[in-house]
């Protein structure tokens, strides 16, 4: 054996399909037991960094003395594969300096660099430590110009001080769980969006948003602040029964509190609340995404959100009813929202929701304000959503003018609709849908799109590395899937991202998720869209950011540009939390435009 100070190169060589799938065979029965995604040996880890670059990868490991070890991310690198870095186990408490002499100590659990999410080009260097485990080695990685996204040649090289950035612990990684690490760029607009996502939880910016969305509808009813401020105090982060348990809980009560109030006579007070239940009820059924089709659960509380819905529906002083609008042979589910009930003639919003919305929820969302300024609102559930999806599983689809054709076809056939004076408004995804489905549809006066989306399918690739591109591209999906699974362990919202496309395209597999939003873009038609646009941008979209300002820049139509702001609180995806703001940029762009201008 040599010296712990003897420093020795070895290049990895090439490996085979044969010998990737039996890595995998070998790698899947250690992720499935909860021991880490590789174990202690060093073969299987210089056979992994081997066949992820398929042999154009060349690894040069380098016993270093003293310390503990460190990944130097080098100037230049834009997407990593995995490397393995050999820690100690989990709890050992021995020091961080490694012996003087003799082979360093293996755990059975190995970091994972790189293993999922995305470096930009240009990335300084960036470092991470593990916190109290120990490294055996350091790796120091530098990308040799040239190339597209995947890997052309990597090589180890030292680097005596490198720039320490985060360490997983402050990401609340834990040891054996890939580490990921962002562009400084990246982690300054977090930074930005801190106030917002992580209001509520901390440590969990996907709870945070949602407790922001269902507190956002406090200015229709649909919430109070201080209630959702204390359910929130009750949730640990990342406990997803907990979540469940407590909005449940909130919803409950506040159905139990509407029927208080009917026996009272307080018809204002049944409504809200009805309304809060049925906000609180469609939260708490937000992460049930394991098989949404057969969890009575999941299906249970969809229930009680819509039932709550229609409950308040009722007390209110404008008409609602359910419709069913035509569509391939059968119907998709819709609701329509009129200032009376009389057949006049009026100007009419189509609401199109996205990845996860429902069309109760795009009801209290919107048609408060435009029933207030003589507007019709019909809300639909489309293939991929809502009542459609649960009840017939109609899946997305990406020819969305397929969807929105037949509902503006049934729009325009009624006699309480405005012909001339018809809005589509797409509200998340539904910013790409619609914008896709007005390159052939070119009936509505105007359109909005809350946020603007070119290319949906870039919300999932941004986060998927060349090496997972190279491994998808290939066909490694039980590789890529594995991956995926490990990662969706420490990620409450990449988790719940990836089951719920699993849901709403009806696909079998992680990376089919990957595979189905590659047709979501509006290449190659977005000149086709002649319709006057409106393009919403929230500057700290978690999920879209920088999507409104490509579509508005490609398109030729008439158009025009809003960025909400920080300032205002409305800078979070689709500007939740600032529905007054949202609905009065709205409005103010439509009234004008529809000539219902009404100067005081």
């Amino acid at each position: 054996m040599q010296p712990e100070s003897h420093i020795s190169d070895r290049t990895c060589t090439e490996s085979t399909p044969t010998q990737l799938r039996a890595l995998e065979a070998r790698a899947s029965p250690m992720l499935g037991n909860g021991a880490g995604f590789w174990s202690c040996e060093r073969r299987l880890g210089r056979e992994l960094a081997s066949f992820m670059s398929q042999g154009a990868l060349d690894i040069r490991r380098r016993e270093l003395s003293g310390g503990h070890g460190s990944i130097d991310w080098r100037t230049g690198i834009r997407e990593i594969g995995i490397l393995p870095a050999r820690i100690l186990p989990p709890g050992n408490r021995q020091s961080r300096s490694r012996p003087p002499t003799g082979k360093p100590r293996f755990g059975p659990q190995v970091g994972l660099a790189r293993a999922f999410g995305g470096i930009n080009a240009g990335a300084s260097a960036l470092r991470t430590d593990f916190g109290s485990s120990q490294l055996g080695s350091r790796w120091v990685l530098h990308r040799e110009a040239g190339g597209d996204d995947e890997l052309i040649k990597t090589h180890m090289r030292p680097r005596s001080k490198p720039m320490r950035l985060l360490a997983p612990r402050q990401q609340g990684a834990k040891l054996g769980c890939p580490v990921f690490l962002r562009h400084p760029s990246t982690l300054q607009s977090r930074s930005a969006m801190a106030l917002l996502l992580r209001h509520f939880f901390p440590k969990n910016p996907s709870f945070g948003y949602e407790a922001l969305r269902a507190a956002g509808y406090a200015n229709c009813g649909g919430a109070d602040i201080a209630e959702v401020i204390a359910i929130c105090s009750r949730i640990k982060s990342g406990d997803e029964d907990g979540w469940l348990r407590e909005w449940r809980q909130a919803a409950d009560r506040a159905v139990a509190n509407a029927k208080t109030s009917l026996t009272k006579g307080n018809v204002p007070g049944a409504r809200d609340a009805f309304l809060r239940a049925s906000n609180y009820y469609r939260t708490a059924e937000f992460y049930r995404r394991e098989d949404p089709f057969d969890d009575d659960l999941s299906k249970e509380l969809a229930g009680l959100s819509t039932q709550a819905f229609y409950s308040a529906a009722e007390l209110m002083a404008h008409a609602t009813e359910r419709v069913s609008i035509p569509y391939e042979g059968t119907t998709l589910a819709g609701t329509l929202m009129r200032p009376d009930k009389s057949d006049k003639p009026r100007p009419t919003i189509i609401v199109n929701g996205g990845f996860d919305s429902t069309r109760e929820e795009l009801g209290y969302a919107v048609a408060a304000a435009a029933l207030d300024l003589g507007f019709n609102v019909l809300t639909f559930d489309g293939p991929g959503q809502g009542e459609t999806l649960r009840e017939q599983r109609l899946y997305f689809r990406a020819d969305w003018e397929k969807v929105i054709t037949p509902v503006v076809d049934f729009t325009v056939s009624q006699p309480w609709s405005d012909n001339n004076k018809l809005v589509i408004l797409g509200v998340s995804m539904g910013g790409y849908l619609v914008a896709r489905a007005a390159a052939f549809e070119h009936r509505a006066a105007a359109i909005i799109v809350n946020d603007g989306v070119y290319d949906f399918g870039s919300a999932f690739r941004n986060e998927t590395p060349a090496i997972g591109k190279l491994l998808i591209r290939h066909g490694w999906d039980g590789t890529m899937n594995t991956l995926i699974r490990l990662y969706m362990r420490w990620d409450t919202g990449f988790k719940w991202g990836v089951l719920n496309g699993k849901w709403v395209f009806g696909v079998g597999s992680e990376v089919d998720v990957l595979r189905a939003v590659e047709g979501y873009t509006l290449e190659g038609l977005v000149d086709r869209i002649t319709t006057p646009m409106l393009v919403l941008d929230a500057p700290d979209d978690h999920f879209l950011k920088g999507q409104p300002k490509e579509l508005f820049d490609r398109l030729s139509c008439e158009k025009e540009f809003v960025g909400l702001t920080r300032e205002e609180g409305a800078s979070a995806h689709c500007h939740m939390g600032s529905g007054s703001r949202l609905n009065q940029v709205m409005f103010d762009y439509l009234l004008p435009r529809l000539g219902l201008s009404k100067s005081l």
